[in-house]
């Protein structure tokens, strides 16, 4: 833990990611996950992380940014490039609000659209949140590789919910789906712009259809869930370096 406070306070944005993630490690007292209007919303109780450093690691760019005197939210929209359609098809709706009190806008919160939270349950996401503080990591000026164990899911998302939010997918395997997503903008029904930012999704499910592991894939982080095996490992790659692609 000591070599990782030193490497990442070397620098504000590095101090700034090290605040909000040691928020995970007193996951109780900062974050909090809920319901609201039906969609998965997860709020920041002490804001840290600024909107530069924010916008640095999500490396996509918000369709639309509405702010007023305490509060900027940005909405980000990804569209599944398997759906061929002329209109935008079928797409993911997520955003982040940012508080202004203190003149720097941090990141107070986020919300998943309603079909991705039907998918993804407040319960779910917390479980998964909750465990994201781990002491077993290998940290070096390339990357961040972090190892850690997730707690029991009885109920996990379902095959339909999943279709219903992500759409057309690829089957891979007799129990396995990709998807393939990608940030857009100048949003319309018969017009979209790529933002050249995939982001590759592979699922793999329960002979009931409960979803069992999940693989994510989008710019320098790859995230790993097995749900049965009650593990989970996270791979960032930092600098310049660009993420190779491994499955688990």
């Amino acid at each position: 833990m000591i070599g990782l406070c030193c490497v990442l306070l070397s620098s504000c944005r590095y101090w700034s990611m090290y605040r909000f993630g040691t928020q995970f490690c007193d996951y109780d007292e900062y974050i909090e996950v809920t319901s609201q209007d039906a969609r998965t919303r997860i709020d920041f109780v002490d804001p840290v992380l600024p909107e530069p450093v924010f916008s640095r690691y999500l490396a996509a760019q918000a369709i639309k940014i509405v702010a007023d005197r305490y509060q900027q939210t940005q909405h980000y929209t990804l569209v599944n490039l398997l759906d061929h359609s002329d209109s935008l098809g079928t797409a993911i709706e997520i955003e982040a609000d940012f508080s202004l009190g203190t003149g720097t806008p941090l990141l107070a919160a986020g919300r998943l659209d309603s079909d991705l939270s039907r998918a993804f349950s407040p319960l779910f996401v917390d479980k998964i949140l909750s465990s994201a503080c781990s002491d077993d990591f290998d940290l070096s000026l390339e990357r961040l590789d972090m190892r850690f164990v997730l707690p029991k899911i009885e109920h996990g998302p379902k095959l339909d919910d999943i279709l219903r939010a992500f759409g057309p997918a690829k089957q891979s395997s007799p129990d396995a789906l990709q998807f393939t997503f990608d940030f857009v903008s100048h949003t319309s029904i018969h017009h979209w712009q790529r933002q050249n930012s995939p982001v590759f999704f592979d699922i793999q499910f329960s002979p009931n259809g409960i979803l069992t592991k999940l693989y994510l894939n989008y710019h320098k982080y790859q995230l790993w869930l097995d749900i049965p095996t009650q593990q989970g490992r996270l791979l960032v790659i930092r600098g310049d370096a660009a993420p190779q692609s491994n499955k688990q």
